[in-house]
């Protein structure tokens, strides 16, 4: 049986007569024919050639694309293959054949070049001896260590081992066969509605370089792109890839929102449209809303104000969902809404879905006053989308391939609605001074400060445009400590495979959201790893705390007073020449590690801190030491509203040496690093706690169930090589010891690599043998 190949890219012009934007599959020259073919006939994955002097890689994976080495623009391309050579050395496509498969949102995804081979070159075989053969064909995909059962009747693939079906197809090669961009007016406005495109994988980038320096086409599609660069009704730059295209030979499996779900009854109107290059950021702002709970933006923008949230008692037809999958590069979100029109009680579902941190594609659907219909749409749409009946979304499952649903504190929304309506129709009150010294005011501004809390999640790479913040319930938290947990336990075992990663970081990222912009989310396949996102999870606990309490407003006092009241924790600013005000000075200097040297430390303030429940519980064991504490300015709001508090029974104990406990430290800058400063942002937070120590348990490496303690002891100490010189200790009038000598070398030389830690830790495991008694605020002048 011989095959001959031919290779296509996915092209995108401009009709100009229509102003209509049209993608068309083109073919490859013959240079480029070539080069793909033989590195397709060498089992490549990837190969390179240049065009015009413009280099260009191109991958025959699963991700069938080409891009452009100097900019990184990308298109898709495609491997067709012809039985009949004859035919296939012409310009006819009737012969020319790919392979799809439909993903879990409904959307047709190209096989990679090799199993397209091998799926035609078994098809064959099955047609040609289809009355003595079974239907039913077994292939092993050895790259992915699975193997699936292919019915070429039915035309679906079977996981053997999962069991999980899928659709395929056949695809008759067509070039002459483009797609367009439709037009329709509604609401007034002048809304771009996607046709029925073939949309083959994820990830469809529409600016690209030519690969035919020649085609008029290609000439076309680049001048157009120049003209809409700044068309802020339209974006230009990327087709998401969540959008939901399918082919024109399947529109009745396609997910076109807007003509092809289920035929309803009553006719109703609706529109489908890409949410513009200027309103990528911020994509879920919702500052403008009328009745419970806002409606998206986008809808507002789009259809108007008149409108509000449908509800029936507590039940809210309002969901955000989300997904990742990193073996497609999937990191997508969809939110539903049943929206109601105040005046006539007219009923539309809106529907808007795309990758995370772009405003992506939407839909909506009017459906009159028919209710039921808008309904059961709502309902159908939440199904497909979870496997979940929408009745049931209280006792939520998350099903393999399907979204999970993104819990909302709507008490909390109810609330800030509230009070922002209570804003509107009370008159504008002056806002009191402050009664709190000046030095507390300052220390509360840094601690309670919402855009930092939102910066440096940022950086963790949360999504809080999904999830704002104080928003993702407990239960998701620790829905994603257990599957931390579940992660450390790959770890420990060597057998663990990457695709046991990679389930288990779909279910994290699908659980705790993340934007990681276009980049393929990152697997969660070690110790660091692991670590970073406990960090993650510990100071989003940190942060709904902080959050609640900012939300408690009132009109009647200055809102930092009230906040200050939230923390239940009394500051009491300490004067400079205060004996304790040296002895804290003097405890940072003489303990600021030798290896901690990109910074020198300056004591700004020091506070008096008491929370009187702390007090109330203290339990004395002994050997109490003031020690250090350090961590993030984002951190300190709900560190001093419910104290310094031990991981979840969920997490893993992989993120903590010494088990899961409260940790401190007696070398200054030890804990100061924990503040995670930079020349920018130089200002820092420690506490120092009076720690009730007892009988400690004395260790020299690392232990991560070292919170199961001996008989007799109630602490752990991991002990360091360089610890405070015990001559120069001071002790208070209380009895506290505090450890402020010279640090120095108190290990042996010849026993110094029996000893994993530098510096001493100490370690509690019940929180009742811990008492605050200063705050510390400190500036890192980092050497230049």
């Amino acid at each position: 049986m011989n095959f001959n190949f031919r290779w296509e890219w996915l092209n995108s012009s401009q009709d100009q007569k229509t102003g209509k934007i049209i993608y068309e599959w083109t073919l490859f020259d013959d240079k480029i024919k070539k080069i793909l073919t033989d590195a397709f006939d060498k089992n490549m994955t990837k190969t390179q050639y240049d065009i015009g002097g413009t280099y260009f890689e191109a991958f025959l994976d699963s991700r069938s694309m080409q891009k452009n080495k100097k900019t990184g623009y990308e298109r898709k391309i495609r491997m067709c293959i012809s039985q009949d050579k004859d035919d296939a050395e012409g310009d006819t496509d009737k012969n020319w054949y790919t392979w799809q498969w439909l993903n879990e949102d409904n959307i047709w995804l190209s096989f990679s070049p090799y199993k397209i081979f091998k799926l035609e070159k078994d098809y064959l075989n099955f047609m040609n001896n289809n009355s003595n053969s079974s239907n039913i064909l077994k292939i092993n995909f050895t790259d992915l260590n699975k193997t699936y059962v292919f019915d070429f009747q039915q035309m679906t693939q079977t996981n053997e081992k999962s069991k999980y079906k899928r659709k395929i197809k056949r695809v008759a090669s067509d070039i002459t066969n483009s797609y367009e961009l439709k037009t329709e007016n509604i609401g007034g406005r002048s809304l771009r509605k996607r046709s029925s495109i073939n949309y083959n994988e994820s990830k469809q980038c529409v600016k690209s370089e030519p690969v035919n320096q020649d085609s008029d086409c290609e000439k076309q599609s680049e001048s157009f792109i120049d003209d809409c660069k700044n068309d802020s009704d339209f974006e230009i730059e990327k087709l998401k890839e969540e959008s939901d295209f399918s082919d024109q030979e399947n529109e009745n499996e396609s997910e076109n929102e807007s003509e092809n779900d289920e035929p309803i009854k009553k006719k109703r109107k609706s529109c489908a449209k890409s949410a513009s290059k200027n309103e990528e950021e911020n994509t879920f702002k919702t500052i403008k809303y009328t009745g419970d709970i806002p409606l998206d933006e986008k809808f507002t923008e789009t259809v108007g104000f008149e409108y509000k949230i449908y509800r029936e008692g507590d039940v809210i037809y309002d969901c955000m969902l989300n997904q990742t999958n990193l073996q497609y590069n999937n990191n997508k979100y969809y939110l539903i809404q049943l929206i109601e029109k105040i005046k006539n009680k007219e009923y539309l579902v809106w529907m808007r879905w795309g990758r995370v941190g772009k405003a992506g594609q939407f839909s909506v659907q009017n459906f009159g006053n028919d209710l039921n219909q808008a309904k059961d749409v709502f309902a159908k749409k939440f199904f497909d989308k979870t496997k979940n009946e929408w009745e049931d979304k209280e006792t939520f499952e998350k099903y393999p391939g399907k979204y999970d649903l993104v819990y909302k504190d709507y008490d909390s929304i109810k609330t800030e609605i509230e009070e922002s309506e209570n804003k509107k129709i009370e008159p504008k009150k002056e806002v009191p001074p402050s009664q709190l010294d000046q030095k507390v005011q300052d220390i509360l501004d840094l601690i309670c400060n919402i855009s930092e809390m939102e910066s440096v999640l940022k950086e963790m790479k949360y999504d809080s445009k999904r999830a704002p913040l104080g928003k993702l319930s407990k239960s998701q938290i620790k829905a994603g400590y257990s599957v931390l947990k579940e992660i450390e336990d790959l770890l420990k075992n060597s057998k663990s495979s990457n695709n046991q990663y990679v389930e288990l970081s779909n279910s994290f990222y699908t659980r705790i959201p993340h934007d990681f912009g276009m980049k393929v989310p990152t697997l969660i396949n070690t110790s660091q790893k692991l670590r970073e996102k406990l960090k993650l999870l510990e100071l989003l606990e940190d942060v709904e705390v902080a959050v609640s309490i900012l939300n408690k407003k009132t009109h009647d006092e200055n809102p930092i007073d009230k906040h200050y009241e939230q923390l239940n924790c009394s500051l009491k600013p300490l004067d400079h020449n205060d004996k304790m005000f040296s002895i804290i000075e003097q405890y940072i200097a003489n303990t600021h590690a030798p290896t901690h040297n990109t910074y020198k430390l300056k004591l700004l303030d020091v506070f008096e801190a008491e929370k009187p429940s702390e007090k109330e519980k203290f339990v004395d064991h002994g050997n109490r030491m003031l020690l250090w504490h350090g961590s993030r300015l984002t951190n300190w709001a709900g560190i001093l509203s419910q104290g310094l508090r031990i991981a979840p029974p969920e997490a893993p104990v992989t993120g903590y040496m010494f088990g899961k406990g409260c940790y401190f430290a007696d070398c200054s800058s030890k804990s100061a690093n924990y503040c995670y400063p930079t020349s920018t942002k130089n200002v820092g937070i420690l506490s120092l706690s009076e720690v009730s120590l007892g009988n400690f348990n004395e260790l020299k490496q690392a232990d991560n169930n070292a919170d199961k303690l001996p008989k007799g002891k109630v602490s752990t100490k991991g002990v360091g090589r360089s610890q405070p010189d015990k001559s120069e200790w001071i002790t208070l009038e209380d009895g506290c010891i505090v450890p402020c000598g010279k640090l120095k070398c108190a290990i042996d030389k010849k026993d110094l690599t029996l000893y994993s830690l530098l510096y001493n830790e100490y370690i509690v495991y019940n929180v009742d043998q811990i008492k605050l008694r200063y705050l510390v605020k400190i500036q890192f002048d980092f050497d230049e």
